[in-house]
């Protein structure tokens, strides 16, 4: 389900009008709507998930921040991947999209879902056209304890999201049992009550015979944790069947290096001829760019 919001400049919304915040932040992030009196969810992954104490609380916010521009496509893999896993068998997951994010990426493509292990009609899809928006959106969506999980995409720098903001949502987590996760990118982190922070960027997968693709992978770092957790890092290979994380086969060198590509299966080639497409510069010279003129 796909909804558009815009309201008028004249009546939209301020954070700061929001209901006063309470001077005692909650001290748990579960409340009453934890789903199925389960008050946490894994990666289903033991070596993940022993680092992070068990797994991660529902009712909480987390954010998950795009490495690169480039990388804003596996964040949002990784952030759905953990949505998927906090909503819960059958829940609905609200994802909240800026219209300059759905400018640079494009809309959501329902097969694509599928094939990620989400069935489409779980996801309801709010466009909204203003950072503003998106947290409103999303501050009211984290309130419905009918949900599973809410994903609040900000593309660029957002001015909006400060402590504040950030605590009102954190606190509607709190109260409802709803799991947050703000995903951004092409923007930098900045003070925020999330509890976790993440940073991922694409990884390449280990082809299938005859070089078909494989499960996504992501290389991920475990930026902060307000519980007083370590960081860590992992390579991560996303089990649309299971909907879980295995490791991946590649290991990840510095977060900060390029990664190795990892070593292609040995299966046979499929026949036929195959073009190559160069990737670092113009498929033709300027001067073969021109275009044809009729002779004679």
């Amino acid at each position: 389900m796909n909804i558009e919001i815009d309201l008028q400049p004249t009546i939209e919304p301020d954070l700061h009008v929001f209901h006063p915040f309470p001077t005692q932040a909650a001290t748990g992030c579960t409340g009453t709507g934890a789903i199925a009196g389960e008050k946490g969810f894994t990666l289903g992954l033991d070596q993940v998930d022993a680092t992070l104490g068990g797994g991660l609380p529902r009712g909480c916010l987390h954010e998950v921040f795009a490495h690169e521009v480039g990388d804003a496509g596996a964040s949002a893999g990784f952030a759905l991947a953990l949505a998927l896993r906090a909503a819960g068998e059958g829940r609905h997951i609200v994802w909240v999209r800026h219209a300059f994010a759905v400018l640079e990426q494009g809309d959501l493509y329902a097969p694509g879902l599928a094939q990620f292990g989400i069935d489409p009609d779980r996801v309801l899809l709010i466009s909204a056209k203003s950072e503003t928006m998106v947290l409103r959106a999303g501050l009211e969506a984290l309130r419905s304890p009918a949900l599973g999980a809410v994903l609040l995409e900000i593309w660029g720098k957002a001015g909006f999201l400060d402590l504040t903001a950030s605590r009102r949502m954190m606190l509607a987590a709190s109260r409802s049992g709803v799991t947050g996760f703000i995903l951004r990118a092409a923007g930098q982190p900045q003070p925020s009550s999330s509890l976790t922070r993440w940073q991922v960027r694409a990884a390449p997968s280990v082809g299938l015979a005859a070089g078909a693709p494989s499960n996504p992978v992501f290389d991920i770092l475990l930026d902060r944790h307000r519980a007083g957790i370590a960081g860590g890092r992992w390579h991560l290979e996303w089990n649309r069947d299971r909907k879980s994380f295995d490791l991946s086969a590649a290991q990840p060198a510095r977060f900060d290096e390029p990664l190795a590509t990892p070593k292609r299966s040995a299966a046979k080639p499929l026949p036929g001829s195959v073009v190559s497409l160069p990737v670092d510069r113009p498929a033709a010279s300027p001067e073969d760019q021109k275009p044809f003129r009729k002779t004679g």
